[in-house]
This record gives structure tokens, sequence and C-alpha cells, in this order.
């Protein structure tokens, strides 16, 4: 009850974010649309886990292994958005006489990556769960939760995916982080500057913080999985 509980708390959250940058056009930046994006694959996991919650196993084993490979693609999505939203921090930064970019299109290719890169990921998984061409290895779909129940296709195709984004993240982050500190202390930054810090800033510990917690979110699933 207490997983039911917290997933719910964060729909609620998320989807008041979603609400707030639709509400406010001047939300609606690059930065933003990447904020938007992430809510939007976060409640599309949550709603995916809820959902599953209430299968009944091994009543309805097909249900739960659709509800596997959807949290799969969903749970990638969202934290390789926490990719996009650490590197487009950085770019930004890293180009203070550029004109602004135009999100439609910088967003394209970002969508491309965060959506486009699980769902290789994923139909490798799938393909390998029903080719049968690849011995006594299975990804486990469904198999007793509605997840990838094979603790080595869970850490091949969930958890390094999440390691080297994470991996990544962090490097941008440190990046981010000198770049801020330097404009901060620096007496000659234009306001424009100055602002794009400040956005910087709020981005980073949001986006520091949804990867911290679909990390550990990564680590219980993938004890619930063995």
């Amino acid at each position: 009850y207490l997983g039911i509980t917290l997933t719910s708390i964060s729909i609620v959250a998320m989807s008041c974010t979603v609400m707030t940058y639709v509400l406010f056009s001047e939300l609606r930046n690059l930065p933003g649309l990447a904020v938007l994006n992430l809510c939007a694959s976060n409640i599309m996991f949550d709603l995916t886990f809820l959902a599953s919650s209430t299968i009944n196993m091994p009543r309805d084993d097909h249900l739960c292994l659709i509800a596997a490979i959807l949290a799969h693609y969903e749970g990638l999505a969202a934290y390789f958005w926490t990719n996009v939203m650490a590197a487009d921090l950085y770019l930004t930064l890293g180009r203070w006489s550029a004109a602004p970019r135009s999100p439609s299109k910088i967003l394209p290719r970002y969508m491309l990556y965060a959506y486009g890169l699980p769902l290789i990921i994923v139909s490798i998984a799938v393909t390998i769960q029903f080719c049968g061409c690849t011995g006594d290895f299975t990804i486990d779909y469904g198999l007793l939760i509605c997840w990838i129940n094979n603790p080595t296709a869970n850490m091949i195709f969930f958890g390094i995916p999440l390691a080297l984004a994470l991996l990544a993240n962090i490097v941008l982050f440190v990046k981010t982080i000198v770049v801020v500190q330097r404009s901060t202390s620096c007496p000659t930054c234009t306001p424009f500057e100055k602002a794009v810090c400040d956005n910087a800033t709020f981005h980073l510990k949001f986006d520091r913080l949804f990867s911290i917690i679909t990390f550990f979110r990564y680590v219980t699933q993938r004890d619930f999985s063995r």
C-alpha cells in the first residue's frame, strides 16, 4: 500500500506541474517542454504501475505481459528525458552570445533521442522474449510480477541504460555547476546570462532529484524481480 500511496502522490504532483506549464505559455520554452515530456512519461509509468497492481495473476498474465513492456518503455523514456534536460542546461549555459534556440527545431531531436532510444532497447528485449532464439536466456516479462523478472535481463535492458544515463547526467551536472558558479561570481555578466543561470539552477535541482528517485525505483524493482 505504501508504494501505491507514494505513486498516487507522484501522479498528482506531476499532473500539477503539467497543468502549470500548460496554463502559462511563457514557461513553454525549450527547457519547459522538456519538463513537460519528462512529467508526462513519468505519469504514464506511474499509471502503468498502478494498473499492474490490480492485475490478477496468473489469470490475466497476458495483461501483465503488456503492462511490463509498457512500464519498461515508459521508465526508460522518463529517465532519458533527464538526460535531455541535463544536456540542454549545459548547452544553454555554454552559448551566451548565440540567438535563442527554436523549440520547433531542437525539440524533435530531443524527442527522437528520449523516445527513440528506449523504443530500440525495448524492441530488442521484446524480440528476445518471443523469438526463442537465445537459448535459455529470456526477458521474462510479466512472469511473476508485471516487470522484467529475469535479473540478468533487468540489468542489461534497464539497469545498464539507467547507469549510463546517470553517469552522463553527473558529468553534465558537474560541468553545469562550474558554469553557474563562474557566472554568479561574475560582476560583468549580462541580465540575460544571470536569468539563464537562475533558470538553470532550478532545472538542475529538479533533474537531479528526479534522477535519484528513478534510480532508487529501479533498485526496488530489481529486488522485487529476484
